[in-house]
């Protein structure tokens, strides 16, 4: 009985054996570093190294699931983000465009505010955002005129630097020109009352109010 046990025992050692055997004996001897292995002997391409590539899909998913949200996260707060990109840059854009007030009535000649406008976007803007917008207008050879004032007064005041782009837009921006604001503000500071002092109020009423 005991002779009997150990050979039914034995029986699939033996069989899983000479299973394993054969498989062991067409596996490649030397796998590439990227999952494949160089089958000249056969038909000159390269055959994909199974067992290599199951294990890296094993040890892939291992990482993601343990690293769950992270590794797919990524592009949604990028999306997300966009919109502030895209705001921001649109705000530059409206800030950085000079429109009919900052030229010379009639005229394509930069006024003593455009240049000072031009002055600001060159020095204080940063580098990702330093372009000038100039406003188009009905007339391309006026549209032509304002683009060579600006680049005339980039070249006095940019110097050394890297050279500023100009771009043509048709975006008008938001405004109003700086002798109506100056003439608002005037008006404004001469209606303004003299300053005086407050009135007093009666201290003893509220010393009483206090006491009892």
């Amino acid at each position: 009985m005991n002779s009997m046990k150990r050979s039914l025992l034995l029986a699939p050692l033996l069989s899983s054996a000479l299973l394993i055997v054969p498989v062991q004996a067409q596996a490649p001897a030397a796998p590439c570093e990227d999952g494949t292995c160089d089958d000249s002997a056969s038909n000159g391409r390269k055959e994909p190294n199974i067992f290599k590539r199951a294990w890296y899909s094993v040890c892939r998913d291992f990482k993601r699931n343990n690293n769950w949200p992270d590794p797919f996260v990524t592009t949604d707060r990028a999306n997300t983000r966009i919109h502030f990109d895209l705001d921001t840059a649109n705000g530059y854009r409206v800030q950085n465009t000079l429109s009919e007030h900052h030229f010379v009535d009639d005229s394509t000649e930069l006024t003593q505010a455009g240049r000072l406008k031009v002055a600001a976007i060159i020095n204080y803007t940063p580098v990702c955002y330093r372009a000038i917008f100039v406003l188009r207008d009905e007339n391309p050879e006026k549209t032509a005129g304002r683009v060579a004032s600006i680049q005339e007064a980039v070249a006095q005041i940019n110097g050394d630097r890297p050279p500023v782009p100009i771009f043509e837009t048709y975006d008008k921006p938001r405004g109003t020109s700086a002798n109506y604001v100056d003439e608002v503000t005037r008006r404004y500071q001469a209606t303004i009352p003299d300053p005086r002092l407050p009135e007093e109020t009666d201290n003893s009423a509220m010393g009483g109010s206090t006491g009892n």
